[in-house]
């Protein structure tokens, strides 16, 4: 289960989340990205800036203290930023 951005070329699985591993695929050609997660009240709640090592990221470390809730999910890459709405049960 995954939702899939409107240009489909980022994926977040699974969703709706309750723990565990939240992989995050982003494109092939993003050095670096930032992850800003926003809560229900548009408060960022996560900002992140890493070098991008893989295509996909584990996003469980940044994610296993937040209150279950409707978060939306931004990330930049080197060409493009997407936001991906997601839910933790």
């Amino acid at each position: 289960y995954g939702v899939y951005s409107t240009e489909a070329t980022m994926l977040i699985a699974p969703n709706p989340y309750q723990s565990g591993q939240l992989l995050l695929k982003v494109p092939q050609d993003a050095y670096t990205y930032s992850i800003n997660i926003y809560d229900n009240q548009g408060q960022i709640v996560v900002q992140q800036q890493r070098a991008a090592s893989s295509t996909i990221i584990n996003l469980e470390e940044y994610v296993g203290n937040l209150n279950p809730g409707f978060y939306l999910i931004t990330v930049g890459t080197d060409t493009s930023t997407e936001t991906l709405k997601w839910i933790k049960l």
